[in-house]
């Protein structure tokens, strides 16, 4: 009797200690699990923090480059139109020097033939 009730006894021991090591397994790997994903979680938002901040650089990139070229275009465009004006000015008073002397010349033409 007292035979039996140690081998009950030992199965019952074992099979509660068996029970502890496998909940307690269990719970670990169910932990370990959570955690793995928390992480993956954490990890996923950062990668979508990182990209939004990415996105926003390169737009402001963007806008900052077409300023300056814009900018650039500006500078280029008014050394351009200094450039045209004084060359008008120039061929324009050209212009004007030779009807000057072309008009001198047609007045001392015309005073020469008139004591002639």
């Amino acid at each position: 009797w007292e035979q039996k009730y140690e081998d009950i006894w030992s199965r019952q021991v074992a099979a509660g200690r068996l029970q502890r090591h496998i909940r307690g397994w269990l719970a670990r790997t169910r932990v370990m699990r959570l955690r793995r994903r928390m992480a993956r979680q954490e990890f996923e938002k950062a990668r979508r923090r990182f990209k939004a901040a990415q996105a926003i650089q390169s737009l402001v990139r963007g806008v900052q480059v077409r300023a300056r070229m814009n900018a650039q275009k500006a500078a280029k465009i008014a050394a351009v139109k200094c450039i045209q004006r004084s060359w008008r000015g120039h061929h324009l008073r050209n212009g004007m020097w030779h009807k000057v002397l072309d008009n001198r010349a047609t007045r001392i033409q015309a005073a020469i033939r008139g004591f002639l």
